[in-house]
């Protein structure tokens, strides 16, 4: 199976976690390249290209790290609990949220943002 080819629901929740972060990441990845294109084209205006990459990767990277909390975080709680039903996806999403918090050095927002994503 190719990497590029692999799906979330490939595998049953709580197997196959290399799988899933891959599928997870490369949505990520997709979609920080992108915010970044915008944010780099017209918002912020770097001068120069180690600026320029500054900038992608201060967006990219904690969409990615976003993306691997939720995954990690569903991922454990399914084998914990040894149930797969929404609370695990909850919990994905509140880890996700804890990700954005820290990255906007904010807890509140790292709150609200988990109750968003859970």
């Amino acid at each position: 199976m190719a990497l590029s080819k692999t799906g979330y629901y490939d595998k049953p929740e709580g197997q196959d976690l290399f799988g899933k972060m891959v599928a997870t990441n490369t949505y990520a990845a997709t979609a920080g390249l992108a915010w970044s294109t915008v944010d780099v084209l017209m918002l912020t205006h770097p001068k120069g290209y180690l600026p320029t990459l500054a900038r992608f990767a201060y967006n990219t990277g904690p969409m990615m790290g976003m993306a691997s909390a939720f995954t990690l975080a569903t991922y454990l709680s399914t084998n914990v609990r040894g149930k797969d039903d929404r609370l695990n996806y909850f919990i994905g999403g509140f880890a996700a949220g804890g990700v954005f918090g820290a990255w906007r050095r904010s807890h509140v927002a790292g709150l609200v943002m988990g109750l968003f994503f859970g």
